[in-house]
């Protein structure tokens, strides 16, 4: 932004993008996802893909950081887990 910004409205100019997190709730098997706590101790960002139920089964492909992991075991239903990730780097979708 400067003084001579057109009709004095403030411009900005891209920078730095930021992935921001996501956070999904899945069916947890603790058999079957022993991984997802590991994953949560690691500082480093491993590599995830999210594959979408559409016709072209598209898909999000991202390097994170599990930042949560909320297990919910209720008597009367089936076990599912709340993951969080914050998202490193540009992810690719296709």
């Amino acid at each position: 932004t400067a003084h001579d910004s057109p009709d004095q409205w403030r411009e900005f100019q891209g920078g730095l993008r930021d992935g921001g997190e996501l956070t999904v709730d899945i069916n947890y098997d603790p058999t079957a996802h022993a991984g997802l706590l590991a994953d949560l101790e690691d500082e480093n960002p491993r590599s995830y893909q999210l594959v979408f139920p559409d016709t072209l089964s598209t898909t999000w492909t991202f390097k994170a950081i599990l930042t949560g992991f909320e297990p919910d075991a209720p008597h009367d239903d089936k076990l599912t887990a709340s993951v969080s990730f914050k998202i490193s780097g540009k992810p690719t979708f296709s």
